[in-house]
């Protein structure tokens, strides 16, 4: 009875979890609220960040619950936490340096590996296949790519459901995937994901209730990372280049903001700033729309949600074709750096 409604339970613990640090006494304190000082941030009013330890306990206690059949689940929770844990105490005190926090994603990384037994051992391209049957360079790349995805979907934490929302996506694509290859295991899994960010996404999007914080932020990144690895990894039918493709929109965002961070000089690279394509497009609708500050926030997300919804989409329709796939990708970047010029252009005319 229990195993028959376990999704529906993830989604109702993480849910009441959320509800009640957003409505709680202790939201309304200084500890563990959104600051509303500092270029990334375009919200009002102190809102709680521990929205990310409410999806990580509900999939912690439904794991331990159902221990037998989740026993991967637990690893990849387990490797999760440097990173998660390094996350929350940033919220709770701001003193967490982000070389220190980009140290624990790199660890959460190299512990999944280790845990999970599995990591990035092809690329797609055969001609440079030989190079991943090397453990330490097979490894690296898995750790580097978890820490990227991690610092990835920090950076698009800054609208109401757009981080969670972006991973809602993806996990309910490699579930989709992974149901039409018959690996049950791995569907339940991002399944199981999907259903407890979904009960703290009805608190966040569109009101902003309760944040995600970098903890959740964190946890959500490492999480699809490690679908992202694990569902070629489990399935050689499956192109890598899938996985890449329903995690380009937050990859490439990190990629274009260390890039633009790096032209200004290496002591920037881990600082926050208002560049990013959401802070953008938010400042384009707040400055262009009479709607309520949640209206313009909650606009914004939209957008961006079907940005993220069409590769998504692109990448199970072509899920079989590697040449699509690629171009895929290079249509997400085309569309990415088309509206940065057309947002800037905007920008400067307002």
């Amino acid at each position: 009875m229990f195993e028959d409604y376990i999704l529906l339970w993830a989604f109702g613990l993480s849910g009441c979890c959320a509800a009640f640090f957003a409505f709680h006494p202790l939201s309304k304190n200084r500890l563990a609220v959104d600051s509303v000082v500092g270029p990334q941030k375009i919200h009002q009013g102190l809102i709680s960040r521990l929205g990310g330890a409410c999806i990580f306990l509900s999939l912690l206690c439904l794991s331990v619950i159902n221990y037998e059949p989740n026993i991967l689940m637990l690893t990849l929770l387990v490797a999760t936490a440097p990173v998660f844990f390094a996350g929350v105490l940033e919220d709770l005190t701001g003193n967490v340096s982000a070389r220190v926090r980009l140290f624990f994603s790199l660890l959460t990384g190299l512990i999944f590996c280790l845990m999970s037994g599995y990591s990035i051992s092809r690329v797609g391209i055969e001609e440079i296949r030989v190079i991943f049957e090397f453990s330490v360079i097979s490894i690296s790349l898995t750790a580097m790519a978890v820490a990227s995805l991690a610092n990835a979907m920090n950076i698009i934490d800054g609208l109401n459901g757009l981080a969670s929302g972006c991973f809602i996506i993806i996990a309910l694509s490699i579930a989709i995937v992974a149901v039409s290859v018959n690996d049950t295991e791995l569907a339940f899994y991002a399944f199981l994901m999907a259903s407890a960010t979904a009960g703290f996404f009805i608190w966040n999007y569109p009101f902003g209730r309760i944040f995600l914080g970098d903890g959740g932020a964190y946890l959500l990144g490492s999480l699809a990372a490690g679908l992202a690895v694990l569902l070629p990894e489990r399935n050689p039918v499956v192109s890598p280049f899938f996985s890449l493709l329903v995690v380009a929109f937050p990859f490439y965002e990190l990629v274009r903001s260390t890039f633009r961070r790096a032209n200004k000089g290496s002591g920037v690279i881990l600082k926050p700033d208002d560049k990013h394509l959401h802070s953008l497009l938010f400042k384009i609708i707040q400055a262009r729309t009479p709607f309520q500050p949640w209206v313009q926030n909650g606009l914004a997300s939209t957008i961006l949600l079907f940005f993220a919804l069409g590769t998504s989409i692109w990448a199970l329709v072509y899920r079989n074709e590697m040449t699509f796939l690629v171009a895929g990708i290079f249509i997400c970047i085309l569309v990415y750096e088309v509206s940065i010029i057309v947002l800037r252009k905007a920008a400067s005319s307002s």
